[in-house]
C-alpha cells in the first residue's frame, strides 16, 4: 500500500486529476447501469447471472470509450497547463465551469435512458430529439408522470454530487500546485510530463476506440453476446448509443441510404409487387381494377398504442382491457396478423396515409421539408375521385402531422386541444372522447354536403403518461387501477363512446369503419425488436356492407391499409404505393424498423438485422 502510495505521489497532479475523473466516470456509468437493471428486471427472462457480469463487463468498454471522449477537454487543458506554467489558480476553476455542463449532461442521459428504454424497448437515441420542437408536451409529460420522479431525484442528487466532488478534486490540485511549479528541475520534469501525457493519450485513444485486435472501433452490436435482449442492452452506454444513433441519422438519411444498385432494387421491388409489364414512368405503379364503384364513406381510426397484446384474444390481462374492441373484431373483417411500420407514431403516420415504409433510421419523414409533397396514398386518390376528408386529433402540429397530411388530401385538420385551449391536467391536449365529442358536427357537416367523405383520426389517451379524464365521464368504470391498464380501457371505452352517436346518424349505413393502431406496445421481452411493438390489430367494421364477419390471418402491414380499402369503394386507381390489396394478393414476409434495426417477419419466422449488419 505504501509502494502505491509513492506511485501515486509522483504522478503530476494535472494527471491524478484525470484519472481520478476517469474513475469517477466509470463509477457513475456502473451506478446507473445497476438502477437500469433493477427497473428493467422484469424482462430479464432467462438471463444468468454469468450473463449479467458479462453484461456489466462489456458495459466498462462502452464506459471506458465514452469516458475517454469526455476527458478530451480536460486532458488538453493539463497538457497546456502543465507545458506551459501559470502560477495564478484562477484557471483551474475554468475546469469546473467545463466539466460540469459534460457531466450534467451525461448524468440526465444515463437517468433518462432508463425510462426510454422502458417504454421503446431500446437505448436513447437520437430520436430525443424530436421533441425538443413541443418543450411544453415534453414536460408536462414528464411532470405528470409520477413514476419518472424518482430519475428525476436520482438525477439531481447526480448533478448535486458531481459538483461536490469536482470541486474537492479542483481544491486537492489547487493546494498542491505550488510544490510542483517551485521545483528546481523542472525542464526535466516538463519533458517527462510530455513524456506520460503522450502515453496517456495512447491510453486514451485506445479506450475510445473500445478494441485494439481490430481495425474496426467499438460498435454497438459488441454487446450483443448473448440471445437476452435486456442483458445485450444492458452492456451499451446511453451516451455510446444516443452518439451513434445521431451520427447514423445523418448518414443514413433516405438522400444518402443506398443499399443496393436502383436497377437490382427496381426489379427486385417489382418483382415482389408482381409487377410484370410496367405502364408508367413510375416503376412501382400499376392500375388497379374493380367490377363496380361504390364510393362508400369511410372514417378510419388510429389508435394510440393499441397493440394486439391490448386484446382479449392475446390473453394478457384479464378481465380484457378491450371489451368493445373485442367485440368489434367478432362483427368484422379482422386481420390478426398485422404489423407496425415502426415503434413511432410518425412511423405509423406516414405509413398508414402516405402507403410508403420508413427508411432504416431515425429519421422522421413528417418533419422534414424536403419530404414535403403529395404522394399516391389514401388522401390523395380519395380526393381525386371527390371525397371531401378531416384530419382530427388532440395536437395535429406534433410531428407536424396536419401540415403533412393537408399536402396529402386532408382538407380539414383540427386540433382538438387547440380549440378547446387544452382539457385541463392532460399533457396531450384532449382526451380521447372528448376528440371524438368535439367533431361529430365535423363529420356531420361532411355528410351534409352530400358527396363520400373521409375522417380520420388519431387518438391520444393511451400514450404515456397515462392518465384518464378526471372527473371519470359518465358511463367509465376502470376495472384496474394500474394507469396504463385504466388508460387502455379508457380508450377503449371511448372507441365505444364514437360508435354509439356514430350509430344513431344517416351516415352510419354507408360508412366503412377502419380501426388500426399506429404501432404496439413494448410488452414483456422476447427479441431484440419486440413483437409486441409492431403486432396490431386492422379491422374493417361496415355492418350494413360487410355482413360476414371473417379473422384474416394473412401477412399485412400499414402500407396495404390502403389499397385493402380500396377493395371495399371498388374505385378504379393507378397504385403508386409499397402497400398491396390483402384480399387480392400475398406478402410473404412484412418489413419493421427499430431505428437502424430492421426486421422482416413470415407466417413462422422473424428475420432481425442490425445496422452493422449481422443478423
Amino acid at each position: 500500500m505504501k509502494y502505491i502510495k509513492q506511485v501515486w505521489n509522483s504522478i503530476p497532479l494535472s494527471i491524478q486529476f484525470i484519472l481520478k475523473l476517469h474513475l469517477l466516470t466509470l463509477v457513475i456509468f456502473s451506478a446507473f447501469r445497476l438502477l437500469f437493471l433493477v427497473a428493467a428486471w422484469e424482462q430479464i427472462g432467462a438471463g444468468t447471472f454469468s450473463e449479467i457480469l458479462e453484461a456489466f463487463a462489456n458495459g466498462l468498454r462502452y464506459d471506458n470509450s465514452i469516458s475517454g471522449y469526455l476527458l478530451i477537454i480536460p486532458y488538453l487543458l493539463s497538457l497546456f497547463v502543465e507545458l506551459i506554467p501559470i502560477k495564478a489558480k484562477w484557471y483551474k476553476s475554468i475546469y469546473l465551469w467545463l466539466m460540469l455542463p459534460i457531466y450534467y449532461f451525461a448524468i440526465f442521459a444515463c437517468g433518462a435512458d432508463i425510462p426510454y428504454y422502458l417504454y421503446f424497448n431500446t437505448r436513447l437515441t437520437s430520436t430525443v430529439f424530436n421533441w425538443f420542437a413541443t418543450p411544453d408536451i415534453v414536460f408536462g409529460f414528464i411532470a405528470e408522470s409520477p413514476e419518472y420522479y424518482v430519475y428525476l431525484l436520482v438525477i439531481a442528487l447526480g448533478f448535486f454530487g458531481i459538483y461536490k466532488l469536482l470541486r474537492k478534486y479542483i481544491n486537492t490540485w489547487q493546494s498542491k500546485q505550488e510544490t510542483i511549479i517551485s521545483d528546481s528541475q523542472y525542464k526535466l520534469k516538463r519533458i517527462k510530463i510530455a513524456g506520460i501525457f503522450i502515453a496517456l493519450g495512447l491510453l486514451q485513444f485506445i479506450a475510445i476506440r473500445g478494441k485494439i485486435t481490430t481495425m474496426r472501433p467499438l460498435s454497438w452490436g459488441d454487446a450483443f453476446t448473448t440471445s437476452n435482449p435486456l442483458l445485450n442492452n444492458l452492456g451499451l452506454n446511453p451516451l455510446f448509443s444516443l452518439g451513434n444513433s445521431t451520427f447514423s441519422s445523418q448518414k443514413n438519411k433516405p438522400s444518402s441510404i443506398n443499399l443496393i444498385d436502383e436497377p437490382l432494387a427496381i426489379q427486385n421491388v417489382q418483382k415482389y409487387l408482381g409487377i410484370t409489364s410496367p405502364q408508367y414512368s413510375s416503376p412501382i405503379a400499376r392500375e388497379c381494377l374493380f367490377d363496380s364503384t361504390t364510393k362508400h364513406n369511410v372514417v378510419l381510426i388510429v389508435m394510440e398504442g393499441m397493440g394486439n397484446c391490448y386484446l382479449g384474444k392475446s390473453g394478457l390481462y384479464s378481465p380484457s382491457l378491450t371489451p368493445f374492441l373485442d367485440s368489434l373484431t367478432e362483427q368484422s373483417i379482422y386481420f390478426s396478423n398485422f404489423y407496425s411500420d415502426g415503434i413511432h407514431t410518425h412511423n405509423g403516420i406516414w405509413s398508414i396515409f402516405t402507403s410508403m415504409f420508413s427508411a432504416p433510421s431515425e429519421y422522421n419523414y413528417l418533419v422534414e421539408m424536403n419530404m414535403a409533397h403529395s404522394f399516391a396514398g389514401i388522401g390523395t386518390v380519395l380526393a381525386n375521385n371527390g371525397y371531401n376528408s378531416m384530419f382530427a386529433t388532440s395536437n395535429a402540429a406534433f410531428d407536424n402531422m396536419g401540415a403533412v397530411l393537408n399536402m396529402n388530401g386532408f382538407k380539414d385538420i383540427i386540433s382538438t386541444g387547440e380549440l378547446l385551449n387544452k382539457e385541463a391536467g392532460f399533457v396531450w391536449g384532449s382526451s380521447d372522447h372528448i376528440i371524438f365529442n368535439s367533431t361529430f358536427q365535423n363529420i356531420d357537416k361532411l355528410y351534409k354536403a352530400r358527396k363520400p367523405f373521409i375522417a380520420s383520426y388519431l387518438t391520444i389517451s393511451n400514450h404515456g403518461p397515462y392518465q384518464i379524464p378526471n372527473p371519470l365521464p359518465q358511463g367509465f368504470h376502470p376495472k384496474h387501477k394500474d394507469p396504463m391498464l385504466s388508460a387502455a380501457e379508457y380508450a377503449d371505452w371511448s372507441l365505444k363512446y364514437f360508435f354509439d352517436y356514430a350509430k344513431q346518424q344517416p351516415w352510419f349505413d354507408n360508412t366503412i369503419f377502419v380501426l388500426v393502431s399506429d404501432h404496439g406496445k413494448n410488452y414483456g421481452s422476447n427479441y431484440e425488436i419486440n413483437y409486441f411493438y409492431k403486432s396490431i390489430p386492422l379491422v374493417f367494421y361496415a355492418p350494413k356492407i360487410i355482413t360476414q364477419a371473417q379473422k384474416i390471418t394473412k401477412l399485412g402491414c400499414q402500407a396495404d391499409l390502403f389499397p385493402t380499402l380500396m377493395n371495399f369503394l371498388g374505385i378504379n386507381y393507378v397504385n403508386n404505393t409499397m402497400g398491396v390489396n390483402l384480399f387480392r394478393e400475398a406478402r410473404k414476409y412484412v418489413p419493421h424498423s427499430q431505428h437502424s434495426t430492421v426486421s422482416a417477419i413470415s407466417d413462422s419466422m422473424m428475420l432481425i438485422r442490425r445496422e452493422d449488419g449481422t443478423n
